[in-house]
């Protein structure tokens, strides 16, 4: 997995995510990237692009709610952005669509989670 930190788009700290997104050491790498960019006054958001996302297993998923948890115990939202016909399928299935909001651009997601 890489993580790529883009610059902020209306407030929200927005995280570029390639490859595949398992549990194990990727989660140290993904919670530390979010905590440096997130953890900075007014980010009221964070933003996961998955675009270029090729995998995720029941890890992975885990991974994003444990994300999703540790934003919001400091009052912050998560937003997913333009996940694979693959990776949407996964989140469907496992009916986390309506715990892990999905928008199809940066922009859609910045707007709706601020």
């Amino acid at each position: 997995m890489t993580i790529r930190k883009k610059k902020r788009h209306d407030g929200a700290a927005v995280f570029e995510i390639r490859g595949t997104l398992l549990n194990g050491p990727q989660s140290g790498r993904l919670l530390g990237a979010i905590r440096d960019g997130a953890y900075l006054p007014n980010v009221p958001s964070v933003v996961l692009d998955l675009r270029n996302l090729r995998w995720i297993n029941a890890s992975g998923l885990s991974l994003l709610l444990e994300v999703k948890a540790h934003l919001a115990r400091s009052g912050q939202s998560l937003a997913l952005v333009a996940p694979t016909r693959h990776i949407r399928s996964i989140l469907m299935l496992t009916r986390l669509l309506a715990t892990l909001p999905c928008y199809r651009t940066v922009d859609e997601a910045a707007h709706m989670a601020a």
